[in-house]
């Protein structure tokens, strides 16, 4: 006692565990980063797959462009002149460039043709290519 005066009780201590009723802000940011990184790598590897796909698109379109190319040669009904040619062909909502090479072969009565596509007018990303040999009777 001081002076009459009886000191406060101390308070009960407690023996049982803190229980947190939430997180950290530290915890929240550090989770926030870890939701970014993964976030950011599926968009990247979606990306991927997006391109991909359009990749064989075009290479398959391109080969049906190739494809009606050298039917049209093989159905044209006269012996295809040596020297060069291009043309344009729609497939698919899309214009495609097609270049071609006639030559002759050291067989008279077969020539050889050399078709490629592109994706762009100025013929500059190629697409694909085939190689045709065509024959006449004598």
């Amino acid at each position: 006692e001081y002076g009459g005066v009886s000191p406060l009780p101390a308070r009960p201590r407690c023996d049982r565990p803190r229980i947190d009723r939430g997180f950290t802000l530290l915890e929240v940011v550090v989770a926030l980063a870890v939701i970014a990184l993964a976030m950011t790598a599926l968009m990247r590897a979606g990306n991927q797959q997006v391109l991909v796909a359009q990749r064989v698109e075009a290479r398959v379109v391109a080969n049906w462009v190739l494809l009606n190319e050298a039917a049209r040669l093989r159905t044209a009904g006269t012996w295809p002149a040596t020297g060069r040619d291009q043309g344009e062909a729609d497939m698919l909502e899309r214009t495609w460039y097609w270049r071609s090479e006639t030559q002759p072969t050291p067989a008279p009565n077969v020539r050889h043709t050399h078709i490629e596509v592109f994706s762009d007018p100025e013929r500059t990303t190629r697409e694909g290519d085939l190689d045709l040999y065509l024959g006449r009777h004598p």
